[in-house]
């Protein structure tokens, strides 16, 4: 079974790239945690990746139940910004 629900990517829908370049970080970042070797550790609900060849962020099928409100806003923001959102 698939474990990703919606993967948000780089490509804007006028097919230019989005920047900054690390905004898959900073979008995981907000579920991130450091772990016990004090690195980042980022939670396999928001995780950042690549498709194509372009980088992406994949939301796990759970996250819009468990976190509904950090789910609409990462959806706010890639409709704000125009970016592909692709159904897994």
């Amino acid at each position: 079974m698939n474990r990703v629900h919606k993967r948000v990517r780089a490509i804007c829908e006028s097919d230019r790239v989005f920047r900054p370049r690390d905004w898959t970080q900073r979008l995981a970042g907000k579920m991130a945690s450091f772990g016990r070797d004090k690195r980042l550790q980022f939670s396999p609900l928001l995780t950042p990746s690549t498709l194509d060849g372009r980088s992406c962020v994949c939301l796990h099928r759970q996250l819009p139940r468990k976190h509904p409100v950090l789910y609409e806003e990462l959806v706010d923001f890639a409709r704000r910004n125009q970016l592909q959102m692709l159904s897994a």
